[in-house]
């Protein structure tokens, strides 16, 4: 939803709310606990992995786009980092394919480079967060009007 905007008067801060409605959902649901000891089979342990990987680097890139500090503090997850395990790269039922019309789904080497993409995605967003929390501190400003968010990131002072 952080990508989608239905209107054109819609603000930046209706991105920030929408990590922020995710964020809270995927607590709600222990996705940011460690997965291991749930019980569940690969698939399903791959799968939290992931949806929590895709939020907190959405998180990650939103602050520093939004100039806005994260809403997903380091040390809240124990989640380890995604490995080529967590994915489901293999070949997809044709219905799926012929449904999306995308032949990449077929590929599964192609699937392989585009998960290690996103995991090395995953540890620069972490080197990302430590980097805005090292230089960056949030600051006051006025609001221009009353569904605009007043916190932004300034610079830290040294």
């Amino acid at each position: 939803m952080t990508f989608h905007n239905e209107e054109k008067s819609s603000s930046e801060s209706d991105l920030w709310r929408w990590v922020a409605v995710a964020f809270e959902k995927a607590k709600s649901l222990g996705l940011h606990k460690d997965p291991t000891d749930l019980g569940l089979d690969q698939k399903s342990k791959g799968f939290r992995k992931r949806l929590w990987w895709c939020l907190y680097c959405r998180d990650r890139l939103l602050s520093l786009a939004l100039r806005r500090p994260t809403q997903i503090e380091e040390g809240i997850s124990d989640v380890s980092l995604l490995t080529l395990d967590d994915f489901d790269t293999g070949l997809i039922d044709w219905k799926i394919q012929r449904f999306l019309d995308c032949d990449q789904f077929q590929n599964t080497r192609h699937q392989q480079k585009l998960a290690t993409m996103f995991i090395e995605k995953t540890k620069l967003c972490k080197c990302l967060g430590r980097v805005l929390l090292a230089r960056y501190q949030a600051a006051q400003s006025t609001p221009k009007s009353v569904d605009q968010s007043c916190l932004i990131l300034v610079p830290r002072s040294t």
